[in-house]
């Protein structure tokens, strides 16, 4: 088998992974410290539903690159939840936290992008 074709979806996987990091972050806050379990379980399993949807829906269309972008959009949406939710409930400023956002992911980008361009061509 020839696993270089895939070695592309390698950076989005990579992404997806740095935003379920970034989430566990204000959940771990949330659940551990706060004891708001019940909202970060529906965030959650919205997040899940949302990924095998979208796998479910376009998979068939779009090959298998479908299922690495359906996770990197289904943790995004799971890390952008969970922060919006952890604001509204501790009270941090939207502008602190957005700086920080966008700062982590300028961070991950800049890496996907000096990583994807050291791989062979396929």
């Amino acid at each position: 088998m020839d696993y270089r074709q895939s070695a592309k979806l390698i950076p989005i996987l990579t992404l997806a992974s740095c935003f379920y990091c970034l989430y566990l972050i204000p959940m771990n806050h949330l659940s551990v410290i706060a004891g708001r379990t019940s909202r970060m379980a529906f965030i959650t399993g919205f997040s899940a539903a949302m990924n095998i949807t979208l796998n479910i829906v376009l998979l068939p269309f779009a090959g298998i690159a479908v299922a690495a972008y359906s996770t990197l959009i289904s943790y995004f949406a799971l890390f952008a939840l969970t922060t919006s939710y952890s604001g509204n409930y501790t009270g941090t400023s939207w502008t602190l936290r957005s700086k920080m956002c966008v700062g982590a992911l300028c961070t991950v980008v800049v890496a996907m992008v000096v990583y994807t361009g050291t791989l062979p061509d396929a």
